[in-house]
């Protein structure tokens, strides 16, 4: 999933399992894009803006977002299977 805000961690320790661990200025960002069913994500910094960019992705929230840097914004990290239902 590219974008601005990339499902790699960039910093912080694997240790949330949701982005109400992280201070509220991060979200947790999981490496393997389950949102928490796999390996523990890292709390990483939310991105300061995103490029206008359509590319829809399912939050771990089950919201629907425009893109993953969107998504990140808002504290999720977006689920590796693509659309919310």
């Amino acid at each position: 999933m590219g974008g601005a805000a990339s499902s790699a961690s960039t910093g912080g320790s694997p240790n949330c399992t949701t982005s109400t661990q992280c201070a509220g200025t991060e979200y947790c960002d999981f490496p393997d894009d389950q949102c928490g069913a796999g390996a523990p994500g890292s709390c990483v910094p939310r991105p300061p803006n995103c490029m206008n960019v359509y590319d829809p992705q399912c939050g771990c929230d089950q919201l629907q977002y425009s893109n993953t840097c969107f998504a990140a914004v808002a504290g999720q990290d977006v689920d590796a299977f693509g659309l919310c239902n």
